[in-house]
């Protein structure tokens, strides 16, 4: 695949604002604007004349230059239709400024992407059209709880408290933690005579701190691109190729439990009407309560 993308306007803004203007008129001149990175008011002069016909307008090119680490390939994004689109990589010196990308394949126009701002050295996906050669469904979720493996204990500000040892302090709040495990099956389809040599698939994480628990998918995790929801994985099919992907998935889930009438609550909340005990003899009376409780 083949992209072209015209990148700015004849004058335009920057991000970062700076006072500077910028002719630009011989292509050494691009080096010194694209480098500062921080141009907030540049002029294109262009070096031959151009003519507009009354009521039309013309699309003029500001640089031209190949990236050749452009691949296709077909994106799930997790619902829907997948997408054919382009992975770009910015192996040029310079950012690039957020435009429109047109997508040529063999010589023949496929469509327009919209390019939002990549910096050198990094990796941008972009969609143009939907991919029909390749069908994704998600047939299965299994949901499984498993038993509680610690208890926890909170102060009134959220905070994990000792609850053995001389900082041993009185607790207002009980969490389990169990372990969430969800199993998504993915049905992959390739409709096709040819290999699509990269699909890519956005699975949506559980949330911060989920973990991936087989290590074959681990390996599919594409390492180019990060999200804070997503995992992005990458696959290859083979013409005609039908395959079931199940990744499993792993989250620490709390879950409050009654603190009141058990003895570790008692000991470390005693009643307002009642009278306080000294502050060494509720150290040792809630280290006693809080040692029962765990061994129980």
């Amino acid at each position: 695949a083949e992209v072209g993308s015209f990148q700015g306007q004849a004058a335009g803004l920057a991000s970062n604002m700076d006072i500077g203007d910028y002719v630009i008129g011989e292509d050494e001149d691009f080096d010194h604007v694209f480098e500062a990175d921080t141009a907030s008011l540049f002029t294109f002069k262009m070096p031959s004349p151009v003519s507009i016909e009354p009521k039309s307008s013309a699309l003029l090119p500001l640089f031209d230059m190949r990236l050749p680490n452009a691949t296709a390939c077909a994106l799930f994004s997790g619902s829907g239709d997948c997408k054919a689109g382009i992975c770009l990589h910015n192996t040029a010196p310079h950012s690039m400024d957020m435009g429109t990308v047109a997508v040529r394949v063999d010589g023949s126009f496929m469509g327009e992407a919209v390019l939002m701002p990549l910096k050198p050295r990094e990796f941008a996906l972009l969609t143009y059209a939907k991919e029909s050669r390749v069908c994704v469904s998600t047939s299965d979720v299994d949901v499984t709880n498993l038993q509680p493996h610690k208890t926890i204990y909170l102060d009134a500000d959220g905070k994990e408290v000792p609850t053995l040892g001389d900082k041993a302090r009185p607790a207002v709040k009980a969490m389990q933690l169990h372990y969430r495990v969800v199993e998504t099956t993915y049905e992959i389809q390739n409709r096709s005579d040819r290999p699509i040599p990269q699909l890519l698939l956005d699975h949506r994480n559980l949330g911060k701190g989920s973990d991936l628990l087989d290590e074959e998918v681990k390996a599919l995790v594409d390492d180019r691109f990060k999200s804070a929801v997503n995992y992005r994985l990458k696959l290859a099919l083979a013409p005609r190729e039908k395959r079931d992907l199940k990744v499993r998935e792993r989250k620490e889930i709390r879950t409050q439990v009654p603190l009141r009438g058990s003895s570790l609550f008692l000991a470390a909340c005693p009643s307002a009407d009642a009278e306080a005990p000294s502050k060494g003899g509720s150290v040792d009376l809630f280290r006693s309560a809080a040692a029962g409780h765990l061994k129980g």
